[in-house]
Protein backbone atom coordinates (compact mmCIF):
# COMPACT_ATOMS: atom_id res chain seq x y z
CA UNK A 1 0.00 0.00 0.00
CA UNK A 2 1.14 3.31 -0.52
CA UNK A 3 -0.76 6.62 1.03
CA UNK A 4 -3.51 4.06 1.48
CA UNK A 5 -3.99 3.09 -1.58
CA UNK A 6 -3.42 -0.18 -3.61
CA UNK A 7 0.00 0.73 -4.95
CA UNK A 8 0.24 -1.21 -8.11
CA UNK A 9 -1.81 -4.22 -9.21
CA UNK A 10 0.56 -5.55 -11.67
CA UNK A 11 3.09 -5.86 -8.96
CA UNK A 12 1.08 -7.79 -6.33
CA UNK A 13 2.68 -11.36 -5.12
CA UNK A 14 0.37 -14.46 -6.14
CA UNK A 15 1.25 -16.90 -3.31
CA UNK A 16 -0.35 -20.24 -3.82
CA UNK A 17 -4.20 -21.65 -4.30
CA UNK A 18 -4.44 -22.30 -0.76
CA UNK A 19 -8.14 -22.91 -0.32
CA UNK A 20 -9.12 -24.83 2.67
CA UNK A 21 -5.85 -23.23 4.33
CA UNK A 22 -6.44 -20.71 7.55
CA UNK A 23 -3.82 -18.24 8.54
CA UNK A 24 -2.68 -16.71 11.27
CA UNK A 25 -0.22 -14.01 11.08
CA UNK A 26 2.23 -12.50 13.51
CA UNK A 27 6.33 -11.94 13.68
CA UNK A 28 7.20 -15.41 14.92
CA UNK A 29 11.31 -15.15 14.62
CA UNK A 30 11.54 -11.42 15.47
CA UNK A 31 12.92 -10.08 12.56
CA UNK A 32 10.18 -7.33 12.11
CA UNK A 33 8.92 -8.81 9.31
CA UNK A 34 4.88 -10.17 9.71
CA UNK A 35 5.85 -13.95 8.99
CA UNK A 36 2.12 -16.73 8.65
CA UNK A 37 0.90 -19.84 9.61
CA UNK A 38 -1.48 -21.88 7.87
CA UNK A 39 -3.46 -24.29 9.35
CA UNK A 40 -4.99 -27.16 6.96
CA UNK A 41 -9.21 -26.95 8.38
CA UNK A 42 -9.66 -30.79 8.11
CA UNK A 43 -5.97 -32.27 8.37
CA UNK A 44 -4.75 -29.96 11.15
CA UNK A 45 -1.52 -30.13 9.34
CA UNK A 46 0.48 -26.61 10.15
CA UNK A 47 3.49 -25.31 8.19
CA UNK A 48 4.66 -21.87 9.15
CA UNK A 49 6.02 -19.26 6.41
CA UNK A 50 8.84 -17.25 7.05
CA UNK A 51 8.58 -14.09 4.81
CA UNK A 52 10.98 -11.49 3.34
CA UNK A 53 10.55 -8.83 1.32
CA UNK A 54 6.51 -9.69 0.76
CA UNK A 55 7.33 -13.59 -0.31
CA UNK A 56 7.67 -16.82 1.48
CA UNK A 57 11.60 -17.63 1.67
CA UNK A 58 11.47 -20.85 4.47
CA UNK A 59 8.88 -22.83 5.25
CA UNK A 60 9.10 -24.67 9.05
CA UNK A 61 6.47 -27.62 9.88
CA UNK A 62 4.71 -27.49 13.21
CA UNK A 63 3.06 -30.35 13.27
CA UNK A 64 -0.29 -31.85 12.69
CA UNK A 65 -2.69 -30.60 15.35
CA UNK A 66 -5.95 -31.70 14.34
CA UNK A 67 -8.76 -30.37 16.43
CA UNK A 68 -6.82 -27.69 17.93
CA UNK A 69 -6.87 -24.13 16.23
CA UNK A 70 -5.22 -21.07 16.90
CA UNK A 71 -7.24 -18.34 18.42
CA UNK A 72 -4.87 -15.83 18.89
CA UNK A 73 -1.34 -14.49 18.37
CA UNK A 74 0.88 -11.90 19.96
CA UNK A 75 4.04 -10.64 22.03
CA UNK A 76 2.73 -12.66 25.16
CA UNK A 77 6.35 -12.51 26.61
CA UNK A 78 7.49 -9.07 25.60
CA UNK A 79 10.42 -10.40 24.20
CA UNK A 80 9.48 -8.67 20.68
CA UNK A 81 8.51 -12.06 18.98
CA UNK A 82 5.14 -13.09 18.64
CA UNK A 83 3.43 -16.13 20.19
CA UNK A 84 0.11 -18.05 19.32
CA UNK A 85 -2.29 -19.52 21.45
CA UNK A 86 -3.97 -23.11 20.48
CA UNK A 87 -7.50 -23.85 22.05
CA UNK A 88 -8.69 -27.45 21.67
CA UNK A 89 -12.51 -27.71 20.29
CA UNK A 90 -14.10 -30.51 22.04
CA UNK A 91 -12.30 -30.31 25.41
CA UNK A 92 -11.67 -26.03 25.99
CA UNK A 93 -7.78 -27.31 26.51
CA UNK A 94 -5.80 -23.83 26.51
CA UNK A 95 -1.71 -23.73 25.33
CA UNK A 96 0.63 -20.93 24.87
CA UNK A 97 2.78 -21.74 22.46
CA UNK A 98 6.23 -19.76 22.94
CA UNK A 99 7.76 -18.58 20.03
CA UNK A 100 12.29 -18.43 19.23
CA UNK A 101 13.51 -18.09 15.61
CA UNK A 102 10.33 -19.07 14.00
CA UNK A 103 10.51 -22.59 16.62
CA UNK A 104 7.88 -23.75 18.75
CA UNK A 105 10.03 -23.82 22.00
CA UNK A 106 7.78 -24.13 25.08
CA UNK A 107 4.19 -24.14 25.93
CA UNK A 108 2.19 -22.54 28.98
CA UNK A 109 -1.31 -24.60 29.79
CA UNK A 110 -3.53 -21.32 29.94
CA UNK A 111 -6.44 -23.82 31.41
CA UNK A 112 -9.64 -25.61 30.56
CA UNK A 113 -12.16 -22.86 28.61
CA UNK A 114 -14.73 -24.70 27.95
CA UNK A 115 -17.45 -22.26 26.71
CA UNK A 116 -14.85 -19.43 26.22
CA UNK A 117 -13.11 -18.02 23.24
CA UNK A 118 -10.48 -15.98 22.44
CA UNK A 119 -12.34 -13.00 20.94
CA UNK A 120 -9.31 -11.05 20.63
CA UNK A 121 -5.52 -9.95 21.78
CA UNK A 122 -3.58 -6.53 22.07
CA UNK A 123 -1.19 -4.89 24.42
CA UNK A 124 -4.02 -2.82 25.74
CA UNK A 125 -2.11 -1.56 29.09
CA UNK A 126 0.79 -0.30 26.84
CA UNK A 127 3.80 -2.27 28.69
CA UNK A 128 4.95 -4.19 25.18
CA UNK A 129 3.12 -6.91 26.28
CA UNK A 130 0.44 -8.70 24.33
CA UNK A 131 -3.24 -9.27 26.27
CA UNK A 132 -5.90 -11.61 25.08
CA UNK A 133 -9.57 -10.94 25.43
CA UNK A 134 -12.53 -14.11 26.36
CA UNK A 135 -15.97 -13.64 25.85
CA UNK A 136 -18.41 -16.72 27.20
CA UNK A 137 -20.04 -17.57 24.32
CA UNK A 138 -23.24 -18.52 25.95
CA UNK A 139 -24.35 -15.64 28.30
CA UNK A 140 -21.70 -12.64 26.66
CA UNK A 141 -19.55 -12.08 29.47
CA UNK A 142 -16.28 -10.93 28.48
CA UNK A 143 -13.05 -10.35 30.45
CA UNK A 144 -9.56 -9.16 29.35
CA UNK A 145 -6.35 -10.74 30.62
CA UNK A 146 -3.47 -9.36 31.55
CA UNK A 147 -0.41 -11.09 30.28
CA UNK A 148 3.45 -11.05 31.85
CA UNK A 149 5.96 -13.34 30.49
CA UNK A 150 3.54 -15.56 28.90
CA UNK A 151 1.33 -15.85 32.49
CA UNK A 152 -2.13 -14.79 33.16
CA UNK A 153 -1.50 -12.54 36.23
CA UNK A 154 -4.96 -10.44 36.25
CA UNK A 155 -8.47 -10.01 35.07
CA UNK A 156 -10.25 -6.88 34.03
CA UNK A 157 -14.05 -7.39 33.65
CA UNK A 158 -15.40 -5.96 30.03
CA UNK A 159 -18.96 -6.39 30.42
CA UNK A 160 -21.75 -8.23 29.26
CA UNK A 161 -21.28 -8.18 25.34
CA UNK A 162 -23.65 -10.71 24.50
CA UNK A 163 -24.58 -8.83 21.50
CA UNK A 164 -21.50 -7.24 20.54
CA UNK A 165 -18.67 -8.56 18.34
CA UNK A 166 -14.76 -7.24 18.29
CA UNK A 167 -14.19 -6.49 15.06
CA UNK A 168 -10.47 -5.30 15.27
CA UNK A 169 -7.65 -4.08 17.74
CA UNK A 170 -4.76 -1.55 17.24
CA UNK A 171 -3.34 1.82 18.47
CA UNK A 172 -5.64 3.98 16.47
CA UNK A 173 -4.53 6.85 18.38
CA UNK A 174 -0.79 6.49 18.86
CA UNK A 175 -0.70 6.79 22.20
CA UNK A 176 1.15 3.48 22.31
CA UNK A 177 -1.80 1.57 23.55
CA UNK A 178 -4.12 -0.73 21.94
CA UNK A 179 -7.77 0.13 21.29
CA UNK A 180 -10.71 -1.90 20.30
CA UNK A 181 -13.42 -1.80 17.95
CA UNK A 182 -16.90 -3.25 18.75
CA UNK A 183 -19.97 -4.06 16.13
CA UNK A 184 -23.25 -4.48 17.34
CA UNK A 185 -24.19 -7.77 15.17
CA UNK A 186 -28.04 -6.49 14.91
CA UNK A 187 -27.39 -3.00 13.98
CA UNK A 188 -23.81 -3.26 12.81
CA UNK A 189 -23.23 0.11 15.11
CA UNK A 190 -19.33 0.62 15.35
CA UNK A 191 -17.44 1.94 18.16
CA UNK A 192 -13.90 2.32 19.04
CA UNK A 193 -12.54 1.69 22.73
CA UNK A 194 -9.72 3.20 24.07
CA UNK A 195 -8.05 1.92 26.59
CA UNK A 196 -5.59 3.01 29.52
CA UNK A 197 -3.90 0.44 31.80
CA UNK A 198 -5.85 -2.07 30.75
CA UNK A 199 -9.23 -0.53 31.45
CA UNK A 200 -12.13 1.22 29.17
CA UNK A 201 -11.26 4.66 29.63
CA UNK A 202 -14.38 6.26 29.54
CA UNK A 203 -17.92 5.23 27.22
CA UNK A 204 -18.09 8.92 27.66
CA UNK A 205 -15.63 9.43 25.02
CA UNK A 206 -15.73 6.30 23.00
CA UNK A 207 -15.68 7.21 19.09
CA UNK A 208 -18.51 6.33 16.82
CA UNK A 209 -17.37 4.56 13.48
CA UNK A 210 -21.08 4.69 11.99
CA UNK A 211 -23.58 1.80 11.51
CA UNK A 212 -22.05 -0.20 8.84
CA UNK A 213 -24.65 -3.48 8.97
CA UNK A 214 -22.88 -6.00 6.46
CA UNK A 215 -19.34 -4.81 7.20
CA UNK A 216 -16.61 -6.13 9.40
CA UNK A 217 -12.98 -4.58 9.44
CA UNK A 218 -10.43 -7.39 9.43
Amino acid sequence: MSNGQHANPSSDIFLGDLSGWTPTVGDFNGDGTTDVIWQNQSSGDTWEWTMSNGVDVANTHLGTLQGWSIVASGDFTGDGTDDVVWQNAASGATYEWLMSNGQHTGDVFLGNLSGWNVIGSGDFTGNGTSDLVWQNAASGATYEWLMTNGQHTGDVSLGNLSDWSLVGTGDYNGNGTDGMIWQNQSSGATYEWTMNNGQHSNPATDVSLGVLPGWQAK
